[in-house]
This record gives structure tokens, C-alpha cells and sequence, in this order.
């Protein structure tokens, strides 16, 4: 039963080789044998990078499927491994199939938008690194390095586990040549007082416009494989998921680079019309818990559980009345009058205001007598939803060097 199922699959190869992917009808799974994933697996891949797919539909799948892919690939190959004795040029010639898809993902994969951001990245660190005036870059024109290394943010976002259809990068804490690199640009302007992100922090932010001759007007339907190859994509700049702006500025109280992927900028009047169009609907969603964005806000359910708690403290003695007026952001030296409900609902407001990293440490400043396990199960849910806590606001993307380099 195996050889003759191995037999029809191999048939189908065959006939794979003589067409394209896309004339190919669907192969029939042959039950009990793991031989036929072979030729699932090539079909599934090839049809997918072919000319009948959007270019951005293409790398948004090579991203997020390249890693199980290739998986799937070295595991037929192990099995195939296995059968050499039982039909060893059948399942040799399989071995090879097999490498060639693999050959053809890498190669897809390594010129990439995001690998070449990653290229980008290195040299960004090798120029911080060598010496300390390297880091004023001077100023240059190239958006396509930029496009690039937001492509890299994004991968990496997508490798654990936190791409978004929506959502805003925290690079720290080396973001000093990285900001430069963005500042350094020469179309790069003021957005300070324009943008709606951070207004608690008083900083100066900056945009980056992908110009009209480099937006994705209209679907491009060409092989990956030719595209990165090809004038098109030379002349077209596309950010993931098609977005048309980059935010950035410091953060210098929380301490992070923030970088935002947006559909419009604010240079121009009909993109700034536009963009406000775009922001009046994002505040319908904010601080919601939708799995497709990672923004800077603290979710709505954080929020609701960070109320019930502080709302559960009471004052034991004159130690917890300092640190309840340094946490509240008030003069602790001396005590007054005490008003224990506008005092909790300081500390309710700074801690929603400045997110999550202003919560733990308001916590860390007061002792919880009777609500220990409160506190407890609250710090122990924000440890295993989010990665980053020192730096965290809200469900923002954060980058550390660990992960950039």
C-alpha cells in the first residue's frame, strides 16, 4: 500500500514539473501516509508565491508562514529519511523536492523587506558602536532603508506571537541611533502638537510620509520572486499592512523610541483631513482588547481591574500615608487633612494615564495589608499577558536589544 500510494504521489510531481503551479488542480489527500504531504506541501507553498496573489498578500503570508513551513519540510524530510530503505530513488528523489522548496523559501526569505531591515539594523549598531559621533547620522535620503526596518519591527513582532492589523512599536533601550536614523531623513517633519499618541508625555514627534509615487495604488499581481527583483520594487515602497505614514518620537519619561505605522500623515491638508477621519474612528476601539491591535493604551479589562483594586486600600498608619501621597503624585511631608477617596482615585487616574509600568510602581510604593492576594493575582496577570513590564504603557509591540540584534 505505501509503494503504490508513493507511486501516484510521485505522478503528480511529475506533472507538477510540466505546468504551472497555478493550472494544477488541488491533489487528493491520500490517506494513512505521510508521503503525500510531499506534494501538498509543494503545491500549497508554489501556488501561494504565484502570480495571481497581491504582492502585499505575499509577504504577509511568507512572514507569517515561513517558520512553519519550513518546519513541515524538515520533518517529511526526517520521515522520507527513514523510507530509504524500503524504495530508496523514490524517496531520494523526494529528498531533493523537498530541498528545493526549502532553497526557494530561503531565498524568498532573505530578500525580504524585513531581512534587509534586519541588514539595516546591524549597521545602525555597528555605527553606534565604533563611536559616540556616529550616532548623528547626517542627513540622507534613502526611505527605503527606513520602510525596511519597519518591515523588521514587524517581523519581529510576528516571530512572538504579536503582529497587528493596527499597533505601535517600543524600541529600547539603545533607541538613540535609531531615532536619528528616522530624524536624519530628509523629508522628515514636525508632527509635535499634531498627534493624538503620548500627549501625558509633552515630546517632540515626527513623521515620514511614503510619497504618492510610492504607495500601493493598485493591486500588483506578480510572482514574489519577480517582484523583489523587478523595477516595482525599486519604485514601490509598501509599510505592512499597507500603511502610508511613520509616527515616531522619545518618550524620555517611560523611557522608549515609539514608532508607529499610520495610514496618513499631516503634511498636506488632504492627508491630514483624512487623518483625522482615521483617528475619530480609533477612539471608538481604544483601550479595547481586540487580538488585531498593539497599541500603546491600556486595555479596557487592566483598567477595570487596576479601579477595583486601588479602590480596595485602606490606611493603616503614618508610613502608609507617606506612600500613599507619593504614590497619588502629592507632597508626603506632611499629612493634612487625609482624604482617602481622593486619594484613591489619584492614584486610579495616574496609574491609567501613564499605563502599566506607573502601576507597578505604585504599587511597589504603598503596603497592601488586607489586600495582598489582590495584589498578588494583579501582578501575577499582567506578568503572564505582557512581556517588557518596566517599559510597558499599554499593549504596545516592545523591542529590547536582545531582540533587535
Amino acid at each position: 500500500m505505501k509503494i503504490q500510494s508513493i507511486l501516484l504521489c510521485m505522478n503528480f510531481i511529475l506533472v507538477f514539473d510540466l505546468y504551472p503551479a497555478e493550472s494544477i488542480a488541488k491533489p487528493q489527500v491520500i490517506e494513512d501516509i505521510d508521503y503525500n504531504l510531499v506534494q501538498v506541501l509543494e503545491y500549497k507553498i508554489k501556488n501561494r508565491f504565484s502570480g495571481n496573489n497581491d504582492i502585499l498578500d505575499q509577504l504577509h503570508h511568507l512572514l507569517s508562514n515561513y517558520d512553519t513551513w519550513i518546519s513541515e519540510i524538515k520533518t517529511n524530510k526526517d520521515k522520507l529519511n527513514a523510507m530509504q530503505e524500503q524504495s530508496s530513488e523514490l524517496v531520494n528523489d523526494s529528498i531533493d523536492r523537498l530541498s528545493k522548496l526549502e532553497d526557494f523559501l530561503n531565498n524568498l526569505y532573505s530578500r525580504s523587506p524585513w531581512s534587509r531591515g534586519r541588514e539595516v539594523m546591524k549597521k545602525l549598531q555597528s555605527s553606534s558602536s565604533s563611536s559616540s559621533s556616529s550616532n548623528k547620522l547626517a542627513t540622507h535620503d534613502n526611505l527605503r532603508d527606513i520602510v525596511n526596518l519597519v518591515w523588521y519591527f514587524y517581523a519581529l513582532a510576528v516571530k512572538k506571537g504579536q503582529g497587528f492589523e493596527q499597533g505601535a512599536f517600543a524600541i529600547v533601550p539603545n533607541q538613540e541611533v535609531i531615532f536619528n536614523f528616522l530624524s536624519g531623513y530628509k523629508e522628515t517633519y514636525d508632527r509635535t502638537g499634531q498627534s493624538s499618541h503620548f500627549k501625558e508625555e509633552d515630546a517632540f514627534q515626527f513623521g515620514i510620509d511614503i510619497e504618492p509615487k510610492f504607495r500601493k495604488d493598485k493591486e500588483i499581481k506578480i510572482s514574489l520572486s519577480d517582484f523583489l527583483d523587478s523595477k516595482e520594487a525599486t519604485d514601490l515602497m509598501i509599510l505592512p499592512k499597507n500603511m502610508f505614514h511613520i509616527l515616531f518620537g522619545n518618550m524620555k519619561r517611560i523611557g522608549y523610541l515609539y514608532v508607529k505605522p499610520e495610514n496618513f500623515g499631516t503634511k498636506n491638508e488632504a492627508d491630514f483631513a483624512t487623518h483625522a477621519d482615521s483617528h475619530a474612528a480609533s477612539l471608538i476601539s481604544r483601550g479595547g482588547n481586540q487580538e488585531n491591535m498593539r497599541k500603546e493604551h491600556v486595555p479596557n479589562d487592566i483598567v477595570k481591574l487596576w479601579k477595583e483594586l486601588i479602590g480596595q486600600y485602606d490606611i493603616q498608619d503614618n508610613q502608609s500615608i507617606i506612600n500613599w501621597k507619593k504614590a497619588a503624585g502629592q507632597d508626603a511631608s506632611h499629612f493634612g487633612s487625609i482624604d482617602l477617596r481622593s486619594l484613591n482615585e489619584k492614584c486610579i487616574e495616574k496609574g491609567a494615564k501613564y499605563g502599566i509600568y506607573e502601576m507597578i510602581d505604585i504599587l511597589n510604593m504603598r503596603e497592601f495589608s488586607e489586600n495582598k492576594e489582590s495584589k498578588q493575582k494583579f501582578l501575577e496577570l499582567i506578568n503572564k499577558r505582557f512581556d517588557h513590564l518596566k517599559y510597558r504603557k499599554g499593549n504596545e509591540v516592545i523591542l529590547t536589544d536582545q531582540e533587535l540584534f
